[in-house]
């Protein structure tokens, strides 16, 4: 258990009816998934006041519940604080515990991998120190609070994902947290309809090293022609890639079934890994992760487990077996360099049925759509190894040829799969276009054997 300290970490309290000093175990702000322990946090939305459901918070075990609606506070029993606002409430929280803590903080952005890596570098990490990882897609203002205000009181090191789609978001982070390691990711066309340039994404993903605490910043080889060296100042620059003169450089790859072992070079040494997932740009993610371990000084040992047993996360190519078909679930979200990298991993994957990549629309890409869905589908065209569904509304003025077929909305696309009695399905889409609905009718076409 944490503690909580009312009158020194909540900044805008009004009033309260608790002990001063309150255990608990996490903040939770989704009444249903608070346990035994929790504070839970209501917070008005635009469909409903979170405040509302503090009765649910107090039956699942709530030691602590915070308000910033008067009346629900009024009603409700003891161990109970009132704010002015709620979000602001958890923030200063979390600052609180920033500036309590004495962990390590690194904090990681990018366009592509993000929470891949930073499972990676938990499972290392957490192998030979104490170390806490923001909860789940926890990347926005709120999100990265909460994972502050999280945190074990005594830790080591502390690993953060940042998100955006704005302008100055990730300043903004990065001047909260105050990391002392920052790690952008590879840079792609995600939100290019917001920021309108590749140029501009990269200059607001570097923003990360806006504090004077970041020591070091950790990025891909291609993405260093964005990067200003004036505004590095005594920042350490270390670059992860292909290239002989990168910092971390992959040397080779090879595959044994469906597993990849792979080896790279740091500091004029070789280390040897092996990657357990089809997903081949994975290993690109583990080049990374490995090279901050190392520099870290983690035993290669710790490094090796870490990348041997890591899994990505739901969504994220979550793999799921049934007795005829095979499910690669992608649908948390797709930028067009993830899907191109996706089919390349299912092109390869070693397996005697028919594959199908199963492709929605992306999102945020603006201006750009002609452009990236025409050589979307130009790039299907060559891998006759597969079977394409495209899947959207966008889709529709295709013609369906060869290995390509297009569907307007989903009921077309499930009759279509009603006909296929077996296969391997790659399943993605950008969230919001909620493709999870295609994972889950296939599911429900088979009784599932495993998952892993």
């Amino acid at each position: 258990m944490k503690e909580l300290k009312l009158k020194e970490a909540i900044k805008n309290m009004i009033d309260f009816i608790a002990p001063t000093s309150v255990e608990y175990r996490n903040f939770v702000i989704n009444s249903k998934e608070v346990k035994k322990g929790d504070v839970f946090v209501g917070i008005k939305g635009v469909k409903n006041d979170g405040n509302n459901f503090y009765k649910e918070a107090y039956r699942n075990g709530a030691s602590l519940v915070i308000f910033d609606n008067p009346y629900f506070y009024k009603e409700a029993p003891f161990n109970k604080v009132l704010v002015k606002d709620s979000v602001e409430a958890i923030k200063s929280i979390g600052k609180w515990k920033l500036e309590r803590s004495v962990a390590k903080k690194i904090a990681i952005t990018g366009s592509m991998g993000k929470t891949s890596t930073k499972n990676m570098l938990y499972k290392i990490f957490s192998n030979q120190y104490q170390t806490h990882m923001s909860y789940k897609n926890y990347n926005n203002e709120l999100g990265i609070a909460i994972s502050c205000a999280n945190m074990e009181d005594e830790i080591d090191y502390a690993i953060f994902e940042f998100g955006t789609n704005t302008k100055g978001e990730i300043k903004t982070y990065a001047e909260y947290v105050r990391p002392e390691v920052a790690v952008v990711t590879k840079i792609g066309f995600s939100h290019i309809g917001n920021f309108k340039s590749k140029e501009n994404i990269a200059r607001e993903k570097f923003s990360i090293i806006s504090p004077n605490t970041v020591k070091e910043l950790w990025i891909h080889e291609d993405d260093e022609v964005f990067l200003d060296k004036k505004a590095l100042g005594t920042v350490k620059l270390f670059t992860y890639g292909v290239k002989e003169n990168s910092d971390v450089v992959l040397k080779s790859v090879s595959k044994i079934g469906n597993i990849y072992q792979f080896e790279l070079e740091f500091k004029g040494r070789r280390y040897c890994f092996e990657l357990r997932h089809f997903f081949k740009h994975f290993i690109m993610n583990a080049v990374l992760a490995a090279g901050i371990a190392l520099n870290e000084e983690i035993e290669y040992e710790y490094i090796f487990e870490g990348i041997r047993s890591f899994k990505p996360a739901e969504k994220r190519g979550e793999i799921v077996k049934f007795d005829d078909y095979i499910i690669i679930d992608d649908t948390y979200n797709a930028s067009f360099e993830s899907i191109i990298a996706a089919i390349d991993s299912l092109d390869e994957y070693e397996v005697k049925s028919e594959k199908y990549a199963i492709i929605g629309e992306m999102a945020e890409i603006g201006e750009f759509e002609d452009k990236f869905y025409s050589e979307l589908v130009d790039y299907a065209k060559k891998k006759s190894g597969i079977n394409f569904l495209f899947c959207g509304e966008y889709f529709s003025s295709f013609i369906s040829e060869k290995n390509l077929k297009f569907f307007k909305n989903k009921a077309l696309l499930y009759r279509y799969l009603e006909k296929i009695p077996e296969g391997v399905f790659l399943v993605k889409a950008s969230r919001s276009r909620k493709f999870e609905e295609v994972v889950d009718y296939l599911k429900q076409r088979g009784s599932k054997k495993n998952v892993i």
